[in-house]
């Protein structure tokens, strides 16, 4: 079986981030899923997602810092 990881990054412009703070509640598929992406669908925006190639490093402790520093390094020195 074949898995997939989601990664998230989020762009909005001001006008969207205004939409989602009005609709002022979480909707039904974001109070299920605690998902808040999920608001923006439910408000009829267009979400793009794009695959991406494996390999990410995530920075969620400090202890993550410093190997993350380390491979951006290497990949600009290329």
């Amino acid at each position: 079986m074949r898995y997939k990881k989601q990664v998230c990054i989020y762009g909005f412009t001001g006008e969207e981030l205004q939409a989602f703070s009005d609709f002022g509640r979480k909707g039904t598929l974001e109070k299920h899923e605690d998902i808040e992406i999920l608001r923006f669908q439910e408000l009829g925006r267009n979400i793009v997602m794009y695959e991406t190639s494996p390999g990410t490093m995530a920075v969620d402790v400090p202890e993550d810092i410093a190997p993350v520093e380390a491979a951006l390094k290497r990949h600009w020195e290329l």
